[in-house]
């Protein structure tokens, strides 16, 4: 299907969605009931669909706070007969005990809607414990929203489909055509299911009916079907999505469920072209069947650690039929991602770190692509092709390639295709390759089109066949390229991995046991040392590139490169000097991003779509400041 517009963040705004008014605290959002909310208890254990009651917000049983009552409460045995009492239109709550086990059931078919962003429909965990309520839905979906659905706070739960054949599908929560604005999917478990989360919009609509979800410090992992298929997103037709501080591993293949065998059309994440203004940081997103991050819709995609997949990071798609360029495109920016490794599958994505295809308006900076050794075919560490105005600047591609000595088949680490336009910049980076199968850099196409400056190369042979155009010498006379050096970079610790990572916490293991570690995580239980911001920071550190600090989640003002003017804002309008092209995002103090857009050219000037005075971020690229609006 090919997309209904334009894909561009060009002067666009991401729709409120509910984290601007449920409030994080330490990196979780912040729940209270209204005054006429229903609290829903239900539990396996000590349950009883007959004796059982609900209650008010403020009722003596509950106390200050409904996710551990302070007295008893009389709770329903069954989901089934507890989800009667939620009123839609209405911020109910209904809870699960935590520690509990609940046996082939589900939702099901639910058409929910809370109140407000602020006052949402809860299902939850209730109790003392740290364990999250399981439920086992046999081989159903866990919950489907088919109807008009509204602020809905999925948290605190696992799920599986115990008893399902593998060839079925079914779902953890999909939201299967029903118009809805503000989803929220927190501290989740969802294991083995065909996809974890679906959201669908086949209505072809000219405006989304579909805004505003967030999926939060969760767990999808071992989505799969028999004879291929499955994985862990897969979102079409939808606006304004959050992605963050989730692991998102093993989707879309099995390694031990005979025929659940990886392919190349099953991924950890699938974003449509059809959807919009996504974000997708600070994720660990490792091991999937082909796709780690497959945003086909563009968007931004910072500080994830992506790990052992057959290809990293997608932006774009391969398909005309998907993206019709050049009038239809991807934008976006891929900035301070770590890469490590990929997985070879023979018949296709056989390692690649970074790709970009049908994009336009594009910031690539400070990625890192290391350490995919395996012996295979064609390795890209970055790959650019059906491309326009582009910049890639002060990434890294340390020792990305096949390990072959004989043979046609080269490593690149960086390669650009035939089809691209001006301008596409390439500052800065260093390509730093130990293959003798392997160029540093290899294009077709026209050169003319392409402006290098400053880059350092490197390969272990000799510097005659380190790149697809000829020696290095050569090279500099066909590209034109300014202060580029043949040098081979000394960092302090290149070689760190998940494995050194895990030595310096003194656990003895590989990106397995890391994963183990990591899914042990939960709201009671977050440790840093397993996040991707700790690792990320960690590995750029023995690559000398200084620790990432997104000013939305440290709220900590960082150095600002831009000049921009005036400040305080007081007319809507300001203008921005720099080096463009470039991104730029505004958001609230709260992290909610309220207007993102692209920055051409050296000046431009840019209406601020907040009619709301006070204080502001304005990101751009990896710097951040304040402003403050009148």
């Amino acid at each position: 299907m090919k997309p209904s517009r334009l894909l561009s963040f060009i002067g666009i705004i991401i729709s409120a969605s509910m984290q601007a008014q449920l409030p994080i605290i330490n990196g979780w959002t912040q729940f209270r009931p209204s005054a006429d909310s229903r609290i829903i208890f239900v539990s396996d254990s000590d349950g009883n669909d007959a004796s059982a009651t609900y209650y008010t917000a403020y009722d003596p049983a509950i106390g200050d706070n409904p996710f551990e009552p302070s007295g008893v409460v009389l709770p329903f045995k069954t989901i089934h007969a507890a989800k009667a009492h939620v009123r839609t239109g209405n911020a109910d709550w209904i809870l699960l005990k935590k520690g509990d086990t609940f046996f082939s059931q589900f939702f099901g078919l639910v058409n929910w809607s809370g109140k407000n962003a602020a006052e949402t429909i809860v299902i939850g965990a209730y109790g003392s414990g740290v364990d999250r309520p399981r439920i086992l839905t046999g081989a159903a979906n866990l919950i489907s929203f088919t109807g008009k659905a509204a602020y809905v706070s999925i948290v605190g739960i696992y799920a599986e489909p115990h008893t399902r054949s593998g060839y079925d599908e079914p779902v953890g929560v999909e939201i299967l055509n029903a118009p809805f604005r503000g989803f929220l999917i927190e501290d989740c478990y969802l294991n083995q299911y065909f996809l974890q989360i679906v959201v669908q919009d086949y209505s072809g609509l000219n405006t989304y009916s579909h805004a505003g979800i967030a999926i939060r410090r969760s767990i999808l992992t071992n989505g799969y079907k028999i004879g291929g298929g499955g994985g862990g997103l897969y979102f079409h037709g939808i606006d304004s999505i959050l992605v963050e501080e989730n692991l998102i591993d093993h989707n879309g293949w099995s390694t031990t469920i005979a025929s659940a065998n990886a392919n190349g059309f099953s991924h950890n994440t699938y974003f449509h072209p059809s959807c919009g203004h996504l974000i997708f940081r600070n994720n660990i997103v490792s091991r999937a069947s082909a796709v780690g991050i497959g945003a086909r819709c563009g968007g931004l995609i910072s500080n994830n650690l992506v790990l052992a997949n057959p290809r990293g990071i997608f932006l774009g798609s391969f398909d005309p039929g998907q993206i019709n360029y050049p009038t239809e495109f991807a934008t976006g920016e891929i900035s301070n991602n770590v890469v490590l490794d990929a997985r070879v599958e023979p018949t296709y994505n056989p390692g690649n770190g970074i790709t970009i295809e049908r994009v336009k308006n594009t910031l690539v900076h400070r990625n890192i692509v290391a350490h995919f050794t395996n012996t295979s075919n064609y390795n890209i560490g970055i790959g650019i092709n059906h491309a326009e105005n582009i910049s890639l600047k002060k990434n890294i591609v340390y020792n990305w390639g096949n390990n072959l000595h004989t043979g046609p088949a080269y490593a690149i680490a960086l390669n650009i295709g035939s089809a691209h336009t001006n301008p596409i910049q390439i500052d800065s980076n260093d390509f730093q390759m130990k293959n003798t199968q392997g160029h540093c850099a290899a294009i077709t196409g026209d050169l003319g089109n392409l402006h290098w400056s400053n880059n350092r190369y490197f390969n272990v042979i000799q510097p005659q066949n380190w790149f697809g155009n000829g020696n290095f010498t050569s090279w500099l006379s066909a590209t034109k390229e300014t202060n580029g050096q043949a040098a081979e970079v000394h960092y302090s610790d290149p070689d760190r991995n998940i494995t050194t990572y895990l030595s310096t916490l003194g656990i003895s293991g590989d990106i397995e046991d890391f994963i183990s570690e990591r899914k042990q995580m939960h709201r009671k239980n977050w440790l840093t040392q397993f996040t991707a911001q700790t690792v990320n920071d960690y590995i750029r550190s023995g690559f000398d590139m200084d620790d990432f600090h997104d000013p939305v989640t440290t709220k900590n003002e960082v150095e600002f490169t831009y000049s921009f003017f005036p400040n305080p804002i007081v007319n809507g309008m300001l203008t921005i000097q720099g080096m463009g092209p470039t991104l730029y995002s505004l958001y609230q103090l709260d992290g909610q991003i309220i207007q993102q857009g692209f920055l051409k050219e050296n000046i431009e000037t840019i209406r601020i779509q907040t009619s709301k005075p006070g204080i502001y971020i304005l990101k751009i690229g990896h710097k951040a400041v304040k402003i403050l609006v009148e």
